[in-house]
């Protein structure tokens, strides 16, 4: 039986009516006692209770509960048994039963109708005679669910009385938790906060004081909230993890708008126990936790990224980075494709999705500067993105319409060997100078740099043509010919092989008597060819008061074996002393290994052992001392197959016991039993392929660098003057004349933006390699270990003439 009533005065005048009727099925109306009242609201709810009619008193169903679980939910069933119970033992008062809707609305009422039987059994429940007797009435109020009562309004035989007010109070908002809060601090400062069934119940005793967002962390609500709609009373929102709760719950602006995945929620967890409501502001806690008040750009975020100590502080910035970059940037996107917060993930992205960028010079300074960064940190990239950079990098330059070479340069960075194996190629190939790869491959760079020594005279500058053609040869995997030329005249023969070892020292003749050298350490298998290579290394540790004092060149004693030559080192350290040896360039040598990777090899191997040298310096004068070097050129060659005699060091060298005539292919030592090749022919079979080799008589073999490094810095007097100031097209050449240079300085030109080498002819002259002259560009400036000298004003002659328009005329 339905009413309707549009005012609460009207609801209380038919409750007193009710109550005391006499007339027609009085005996039926009061044989069924309880009275459904149906509200839109809330706030109508409340006015209910406050004002209702003298003689109702309230009994809430939270009595109904099991104190030791106060979220065992109570089944339908379960609910209806205790109000039938309370019925038959109803005093002589009125009752109103709450807050029934609050547990009610959470039945399952689409497959199993448990809403509908509750309401059901309830209304049929009979009241005990003397109760009929005295009018007795139980009101249970329902707000918010008229949609449910719906068919129970249209039944004659349940009491529905509904109170539809003219004024919209609106509805409470309830974020569901499953069992948590996710410690998040200040809750309660905001919303009303309740952790089980039996606070949730109890909260509606505080009527208006309950506000309009409620957290409720129940796991049995939880369980069961899909089941409350309809509902006009409540606003539903299901937070199944962290990132929902702050996000959509606390509606906290934090960046991300979709959904992260499963492997993220730690995180989002532990971000949450950080989190004060009253006064949480993202942005600034990131920028106070991690240090990042100044991260404004994709680089900024790299750096960060290598300063975070835990994965939480990568998340936390990659979230914040996300946020503030309002989806820019080419670091932003290789960051949005990652899937976790793996290193290696990331600066695959990075690496990797330039190629598919239309526009990709936009890019280029950003990617690098992070690859570079990486490269730092030794940051090792997928194997798969490792093909697609290579594969990727190789068609470009294979394609002029792509970019060709100039674009693949551009493209390249330090932090895959498959890059760096690309610039050995390239470089030495002639696709590309290597002043291009400089600042992504400096080690390849300085490697080929010239000897640059002034201790060399007009009897030894050859070798620095030498090693100028077998770093290239090297690189190349191919012999060059200035090799061959010069092998063929200084090693024709075994005299002239003599002839011009005896113009070097010898490695005891240098530093024997040197009382002033603390501390020798040998490098096995370290050649001249690593002299440009080192002094690089050194030049970065004068900040550290660490200087580059002395080079020489001296020679090994033949045959240039490890075994006969660690003896003549270990003489000049006090007996009883050893030798420290620091590196072992020979080993690896002798190991199988592939072209180019054993070039990045090898100089990562010298790298190590210096810097771990000058790292530890204590600033004790030292010397780096090998006992021979190495040569890659004789796996390029064929072997000479020489019969009659025993090979040694893959033919390098080799012993023979019956008479051997003479041949100019290799020299007898004075053993009488020994002979080592005098040419980049192994004496019997090939070298075999990746390995290198000693043994034999060839310049990269027999001589070897002494590097003198103390903590005090040489004492420098230079004068530079220029010998001829006209230059023409046809002898772009400038020459000077420099005094004051130490066997360590390197002298160089600057003209017009490009760096020059100058060559020492003799008595003090210097030669510049040939410029490229601009006729408006008439300075130049002689610059000692890059720093500046001088600067000369020279007239410039290009030999071009300007078309005479008029001509003819």
């Amino acid at each position: 039986m339905h009413k309707l009533f549009t005012s609460l005065d009207n609801l209380f005048e038919y409750i007193i009516e009710d109550k005391n009727w006499t007339g027609a099925n009085a005996g039926q109306i009061n044989r069924y006692p309880v009275r459904f009242v149906l509200f839109d609201n809330f706030a109508d709810f409340y006015q209910f209770i406050v004002n209702r009619p003298d003689g109702i008193y309230k009994h809430s169903i939270d009595t109904m509960l099991d104190k030791d679980n106060p979220d065992e939910f109570l089944s339908y069933t379960e609910l209806s048994k205790e109000i039938r119970a309370f019925t038959k033992k109803i005093p002589a008062n009125d009752f109103i039963i709450y807050p029934f809707s609050e547990l009610a609305r959470f039945y399952d009422n689409d497959d199993h109708k448990e809403f509908d039987s509750l309401v059901t059994t309830i209304r049929g429940q009979q009241a005990p005679e003397d109760a009929q007797h005295n009018h007795i009435r139980l009101y249970i109020p329902i707000v918010g669910m008229q949609g449910k009562m719906d068919k129970f309004m249209k039944d004659n035989s349940t009491y529905v009385w509904e109170y539809k007010s003219e004024t919209d109070n609106g509805t409470y908002k309830l974020i569901i938790t499953d069992g948590t809060t996710y410690n998040v601090s200040g809750l309660e400062e905001e919303y009303s906060v309740v952790h089980n069934l039996y606070e949730w119940l109890k909260l509606w005793e505080k009527g208006e004081d309950v506000r309009k967002s409620i957290i409720c962390s129940s796991p049995n609500i939880f369980a069961n909230v899909h089941f409350a709609q309809p509902d006009n009373a409540f606003t539903y929102l299901e937070c199944r993890n962290a990132y929902q709760f702050l996000t959509q719950g606390l509606h906290l602006d934090l960046g991300l708008l979709t959904e992260p995945n499963e492997e993220e929620m730690p995180f989002w967890e532990e971000l949450a126990k950080h989190i004060d409501i009253t006064n949480f502001d993202f942005d600034e806690f990131v920028r106070e936790r991690l240090d990042t008040f100044t991260l404004k750009s994709g680089v900024d975020f790299i750096k960060s990224w290598f300063d975070c100590d835990t994965d939480f502080d990568r998340w936390l910035l990659t979230l914040y980075f996300k946020k503030i970059s309002n989806g820019q940037g080419y670091i932003y996107r290789a960051v949005s494709q990652c899937a976790s917060l793996s290193m290696s993930e990331l600066f695959s992205n990075i690496a990797t999705l330039i190629f598919d960028e239309v526009n990709k010079d936009a890019y280029l300074k950003e990617r690098r500067q992070a690859m570079i960064m990486a490269a730092e940190k030794s940051v090792k990239i997928t194997d798969f993105a490792t093909d697609k950079l290579r594969a990727k990098l190789s068609a470009i330059a294979a394609s002029p319409e792509s970019g060709g070479y100039y674009l693949a340069v551009k493209l390249l960075t330090p932090l895959t060997d498959a890059e760096l194996q690309l610039c050995i190629e390239w470089v030495s190939r002639g696709k590309i100078h290597c002043d291009e790869i400089k600042a992504i491959f400096p080690q390849l760079y300085y490697y080929l740099e010239p000897l640059s020594l002034n201790s060399l005279d007009n009897s030894t500058q050859w070798i620095a043509s030498y090693f100028d053609g077998y770093r290239r040869s090297k690189l190349a995997d191919s012999l060059d010919s200035t090799v061959d030329e010069i092998i063929a005249d200084k090693n024709a023969n075994a005299a002239s092989f003599r002839s011009w070892l005896d113009n070097f020292k010898t490695v005891r003749t240098v530093l024997y008597n040197r009382k002033d050298i603390d501390v020798l350490y040998w490098i096995d298998g370290l050649g001249v060819d690593w002299i440009p290579f080192i002094r690089n290394i050194i030049s970065k540790y004068s900040k550290e008061n660490i200087y580059l004092n002395e080079i020489y060149i001296v020679t090994a004693d033949l045959p240039t074996s490890t075994s006969v030559n660690k003896a003549k080192l270990q003489s000049l350290v006090p007996e009883g002393q050893q030798l420290p040896k620091i590196g072992d360039l020979d080993s690896f040598a002798h190991s199988s290994k592939s072209y180019p990777q054993y070039i990045i090899d090898e100089m990562k191997i010298v790298e190590d052992t210096i810097c771990n040298v000058l790292d530890q310096f204590n600033g004790k004068k030292i010397a780096f001392v090998s006992d021979h070097g190495i040569t890659y050129l004789s796996q390029l060659v064929d072997g000479l197959k020489i019969g009659g005699i025993k090979s040694d060091h893959e033919g390098r060298l080799a012993t023979y016991s019956s008479p051997l005539v003479d041949d100019n292919n290799y020299i007898k030592l004075d053993d009488g039993q020994t002979v080592c090749s005098l040419t980049h022919h192994s004496l019997v079979d090939k070298v075999n392929k990746g390995h290198g080799a000693h043994g034999g008589c060839t310049p990269e073999e027999v001589l070897v660098p002494v590097i003198i490094v103390s903590s005090q810095k040489n004492a420098t007097a230079y004068s530079v003057s220029i010998v001829n100031d006209e230059i023409d097209g046809t002898m772009p050449v400038v020459s000077f004349i420099i005094k004051g240079l130490s066997s360590i300085d390197i002298p160089t030109l600057a003209y017009n933006g490009v760096t020059y080498h100058l060559k020492s002819k003799d008595n003090n002259t210097y030669e510049s390699e040939c410029l490229n002259l601009v006729d408006t560009a008439t300075k130049v400036t002689v610059c000692i270990n890059e720093v500046p000298l001088n600067s000369f004003s020279i007239k410039v002659s290009t030999g071009a003439t300007e078309n005479d328009l008029f001509d003819g005329f």
